[in-house]
Order: C-alpha cells, then sequence, then structure tokens
C-alpha cells in the first residue's frame, strides 16, 4: 500500500512539472531595455553641452532610478506583471554607471497575445516605498533620510551646472518622497545634514520644531506608454525600449532653472513638484 502511494504521489508530482516546463515553452521572453536621450539625440555623459529651457548649462554624470509595479497590457483588456528576479521582486533598480543594469529581463514569460501598452510607476508608491528594505548596494546607497520622509529616491540625477554666475556648479536633481512644513518660511529654514546622527537630530528637531515636516508628500506616478501593438509568440524573445528624455524633466509644462531651486532640492517640496508634473512627459516606449 505504501509503495503503491508512493508512486501515485510520484506520478502526480511529475505530471504537474511537466505541464508548468510546457507552459515555459510556449511563453514569450521580453527584454526591457533603458535608453537616455536629449532633445532626440543620445545622452552624452559627462560633457558639459546641454543647455535647458531656463538657459542654464547642464552636464549629467549619471542616472539613478527605480521603477516598480511593472505591467504589460494586451489588446484583449489582460495586464501581465513583470516581475524581477531580485528579492524585491515588485521593483527594478537602473543605473547609467550599471551597463547591465539598462535590460530588465522579467522573471515571468509572457502569454502569446497582442499587446498595446506598458506601465510602470515611477518609483515607489505608498507604503511599498519601505526603509532599509534594500541591504546590498548599489540599491542601498538609494537610501532616502527618514527626518525627509524615509524610502528611497526615486531617482537621482547629478551632474554640474553653469548659471548667471557663470560658475561651475554640482547639482544632485532628486525625487522622492516630499515634505510639507505648513508655511514657506518652515520649508526654507529646514535644511538640516544628511549626515546628522542622533544626538545632532534630536538638536535639530528641538531647535526648528515649529517647521519640522507636518506631513509627507507621495511624489510617486504612474506611467502608462502606448505601444503598437504586436503579437507576441511562443518561445520567442521580444525587446520592448522604454526611453527617458532628460531634457523634458526641466522644460514641460513647467521651466526648471537651476539659479532659482539651487543645487539640491530633497527638502524642496516645490522644486520637486515641478520635476514630478514635469516627469509625466519624460517617457516614451517602442518595440525594437
Amino acid at each position: 500500500m505504501k509503495k503503491a502511494s508512493f508512486w501515485i504521489v510520484l506520478s502526480v508530482i511529475l505530471l504537474f512539472s511537466c505541464q508548468n516546463d510546457s507552459q515555459e515553452l510556449q511563453d514569450a521572453r521580453l527584454d526591457v531595455e533603458f535608453t537616455y536621450s536629449v532633445e532626440n539625440q543620445p545622452l552624452d555623459l559627462n560633457k558639459m553641452i546641454y543647455t535647458n529651457a531656463a538657459g542654464n548649462e547642464l552636464e549629467i554624470t549619471e542616472v539613478q532610478w527605480f521603477i516598480s509595479d511593472v505591467v504589460l497590457h494586451a489588446t484583449s483588456g489582460e495586464i501581465v506583471s513583470l516581475k524581477s528576479d531580485h528579492l524585491i521582486d515588485f521593483a527594478y533598480y537602473i543605473d547609467t554607471n550599471i551597463p547591465e543594469s539598462q535590460i530588465f529581463q522579467p522573471l515571468n514569460g509572457i502569454e502569446p497575445g497582442a499587446y498595446e501598452a506598458i506601465s510602470f510607476v515611477f518609483g515607489f508608491h505608498g507604503e511599498k516605498n519601505e526603509s532599509f528594505m534594500y541591504t546590498d548596494f548599489p540599491e542601498s546607497a538609494m537610501i532616502w533620510p527618514d527626518f525627509l520622509g524615509g524610502g528611497y529616491h526615486y531617482m537621482k540625477i547629478n551632474g554640474f551646472w553653469k548659471g548667471q554666475s557663470g560658475l561651475r556648479k554640482p547639482y544632485n536633481f532628486h525625487l522622492g518622497i516630499g515634505q510639507d512644513y505648513g508655511d514657506e518660511q518652515g520649508r526654507m529654514n529646514n535644511f538640516l545634514p544628511y549626515s546628522c546622527n542622533e544626538k545632532t537630530m534630536s538638536t535639530a528637531k528641538t531647535s526648528y520644531v515649529e517647521t519640522w515636516p507636518v506631513a509627507f508628500i507621495d511624489n510617486s506616478f504612474a506611467v502608462t506608454l502606448p505601444l503598437q501593438a504586436i503579437n507576441l509568440q511562443s518561445n520567442k524573445k521580444y525587446t520592448l525600449q522604454i526611453n527617458m528624455d532628460i531634457a523634458q524633466w526641466f522644460e514641460a509644462p513647467f521651466i526648471y532653472d537651476f539659479d532659482e531651486h539651487g543645487g539640491a532640492i530633497m527638502n524642496n517640496q516645490t522644486a520637486m513638484r515641478i520635476g514630478i508634473e514635469n516627469g509625466r512627459n519624460v517617457f516614451s516606449a517602442k518595440w525594437k
């Protein structure tokens, strides 16, 4: 009887294993490739060759960012979530310093069919932006200070700029959770050192108790990019390209002026909000 039970269990396991293998063979495979441009030309790093709509000269040294909740939309109305092979499987990190990060290879296959759009969240939405969920570099280096809202940066664009003074200055165009200080003067007075320890934090908070953030603001946003509908076929591999137009962060619908906002904006919701609103026009997608 025990032998019979053993063979029955083994047969069931083999049956489901074969079914799973068969499904994997039937699925299409997808690569998502990330590219960068400035006014329809490929991004050229580490060169002071760009001028934004405000007239600031710009050099871009690196772009580091997260997307999450990536979904492919079928013409049938079905949606397919694209999972990362990382421990945090709902998000993916992209970094111009890490060439291999420019290709996102979803862990799951794609059911054959016609697909007409891809969507994702820029950054992390709500409670998914949890502090210290990443323990390894480079994702861990994207931490957003707790006193500014916690969690992680949505994006860092770092580089140098020249404004009206003509001086070459560093900038950190960093987007993440915003802060509500209750009034404009409070916002301007509340900049705290990023390297502060617990004692410094306590002293600073006491000194600026009237201007400590009264609330934090989720600046993440959803992006849906239309695609020319094509039929993905079984056992074939496809590449979908998502492009970020860097210039758009600074020009539409609102002109972003480094002379006005300076080179560091992590505690400046007014400046970050311009970036967030402009960010809705930054991305495009196509089949490669």
